[in-house]
């Protein structure tokens, strides 16, 4: 049975209709394919992969990344307003902006390599390591950008243009802490500002409404709105930034402080905030010694913002050493002084009679022999003169050596005055008088000299005569001082007189000050030979015998005693000394003669200059 007209016609509208569907739908799915074709080759020339050299102006985020505004300093901070949309939290470690790739495409060129949190690459308050972003916050960053090996923050003039890349260092939620995502996130091109322009941020919300049409077929169909919330962020300005080089210098060493500032701004460096060190346009560099650690700070006066503190750090040198062995002389012995620096290399001096005046220089150490000096204390330094320090004073004391400088001695039968010259090389002298006379009468006997020195009576004994034993302190060399000895009464008898004169005796206390001493000795039975006994207090005493005796000896000789006068007749004198090592206990010093005779001898003992 054939079809009749109208089934024919809605077979051929079927097949028509069908057409059209199938090139609906080929033409719908092909064109879905080269508008996200397009897509992606639009995304990828605007992150810069077909030219690197970007036009100025714009940001351009990776995916699930999105920058809400940026500004470049003129000192190289650049500061974003960056967000992320993975879904999760991440963490980060690190931040870097570099105006070139490095060889192998994985980082930046220049600057923070590494992409780590150390300070230098941050400006105060710029960037926290660990900052954790969510999908739901942005956080603003600031950082240093390089353009070259320098190691240096990229400055440039207000209105010049940068382009660079931004990569982040960070850690995501669900990964171990220890794989770490170092990803390039920003490709952006900016002018220099001083300060960042105010910025605004959108987060976006979208909302999907569902809706129903009848066909032939139920199809469902949805329509999307998007609403919007703007937060406005004025960027910071950037600080200036202060260099040390180096940062860390030994005390007298120098260390040149820079400082760095928006171009054509008034910049000074200060030590502390407020106290000019150095000041130029944009920048000032100045060569510092400070004695201790110090604060120096970058203040850019032009935008009122200074930088955060950095410290030179000054490491106090050792201060040398000086030895003096041994550190007691006398005028007879001498010393070695060694001064030692460090480190080895410095040089090093001995410097006297004052601190500065070079006596004997070498490197690390200097050496010195001190002999031949006069009785007194010297004072000697170490300087460093490389590290510029010094020791203190360490004082070489000189003791004078006890010796016997001059001697005379006369004689008169009876008188009552006679006279004597004496004179001397050293100062100050001990001056040491015996005098006799050979009666026993009672009379005064009175010591005067020409010089004017001031006589003290040691010791007075009488026996076989009248003796007396004076002392008197000689500050200058005497020249023909005339010593008197008068008697109260006019012939009273044979007079003798001697004087011996002693260098290198304690001026203020010559005399040791054991009990038993001034002593003497009293021979009123004649005999050939007499002695006092001496004990001491002190070692290095000088010993002196002093005396007379009542008959004419055919000689004189010394036991124990070195003979310094003697004299013959009418009243025979005799003095004589022994220098002393050691403290004595009850040392028998004296004279012996050949004829038989009565005597009386006075002993003592002079202290040595302490």
């Amino acid at each position: 049975m054939g079809r009749g007209p109208s089934e024919r016609m809605e077979r051929r509208t079927d097949a028509r209709n069908r057409r059209a569907q199938f090139a609906l739908d080929f033409m719908v799915s092909y064109g879905m394919v080269i508008l996200a074709i397009a897509i992606a080759l639009f995304i990828i020339y605007e992150l810069g992969a077909f030219n690197p050299q970007l036009s100025p102006g714009y940001c351009n985020a990776a995916p699930s990344f999105s920058c809400g505004g940026l500004a470049l300093s003129t000192n190289g901070v650049f500061t974003v307003l960056i967000s992320q949309s993975l879904g999760g939290a991440i963490t980060i470690t690190g931040a870097a902006c570099s105006t070139e790739v490095n060889g192998t495409g994985t980082g930046p060129k220049y600057g923070n390599v590494d992409i780590i949190g150390a300070n230098a690459y941050y400006p105060s308050g710029g960037f926290t390591p660990k900052t954790v972003l969510t999908s739901t916050t942005s956080k603003k960053i600031s950082l240093y950008c390089y353009s070259s090996s320098s190691n240096l923050p990229a400055k440039g003039s207000l209105g010049s243009t940068f382009v660079g890349y931004l990569w982040l260092n960070y850690t995501y939620t669900g990964l171990p802490s220890n794989y770490p995502i170092m990803q390039q996130v920003i490709t952006f091109s900016t002018d220099y500002a001083a300060q960042g322009p105010s910025v605004t941020t959108s987060t976006s919300v979208s909302t999907t409404s569902l809706s129903s049409t009848s066909t032939s077929t139920t199809s469902t169909s949805s329509s999307t709105t998007t609403s919007s919330s703007s937060t406005s962020t004025t960027l910071p300005y950037a600080p200036p930034v202060l260099t040390l080089n180096p940062n860390s210098i030994s005390q007298g060493g120098t260390s040149v402080v820079t400082a760095i500032c928006a171009s054509g701004d008034t910049c000074h460096a200060e030590a502390p905030l407020g106290t000019l060190v150095c000041s130029g346009t944009t920048t000032c560099t100045a060569d510092v010694s400070p004695s201790s650690s110090t604060v120096y700070y970058a203040n850019d006066l032009t935008i009122g913002v200074n930088s955060i503190g950095n410290t030179l750090t000054v490491t106090t040198a050792a201060p040398p050493v000086l030895t003096i062995t041994p550190s007691v002389i006398t005028t007879a012995q001498s010393a070695t002084i060694n001064a030692i620096c460090t480190p080895s290399t410095d040089t090093c001096d001995i410097d006297y009679p004052a601190l500065g005046t070079h006596l004997k220089s070498g490197t690390g150490n200097a050496m010195y022999v001190a002999s031949g000096l006069s009785a007194g204390t010297y004072t000697y330094y170490a300087n460093d003169l490389t590290s510029g320090v010094n020791s203190i004073g360490n004082t070489l004391k000189v003791t004078a050596v006890l010796a016997l400088d001059s001697s005379n001695s006369v004689r008169a039968s009876s008188a009552n005055t006679v006279s004597m010259f004496l004179s001397t090389s050293n100062s100050p002298d001990v001056i040491l008088v015996y005098g006799g006379v050979s009666t026993t009468n009672a009379i005064t006997a009175t010591l005067s000299d020409s010089s004017g020195l001031a006589w003290d009576l040691q010791m007075q004994g009488n026996g076989i005569a009248s003796n007396y034993f004076w002392n008197a302190i000689a500050p200058s060399p005497l020249t023909n001082d005339k010593i008197t000895l008068t008697f109260s009464a006019n012939g009273v008898g044979n007079v003798g007189l001697i004087a011996l004169a002693v260098s290198g005796a304690n001026t203020i206390s010559p005399f040791d000050s054991h009990s038993g001493l001034p002593t003497n000795v009293i021979g009123t039975t004649a005999g050939t030979s007499a002695s006092v006994s001496i004990s001491t207090s002190n070692a290095n005493d000088m010993v002196v015998v002093l005396g007379g005796i009542s008959s004419t000896p055919t000689s004189i000789t010394g036991s124990n005693i070195i003979v310094a006068q003697t004299t013959g007749t009418p009243r025979p004198v005799a003095g004589g000394y022994n220098i002393v090592s050691t403290t004595l206990t009850s040392s028998q010093f004296g004279f012996h003669w050949t004829s038989s005779d009565t005597y009386f001898f006075f002993g003592d003992a002079l202290r040595q200059t302490s």
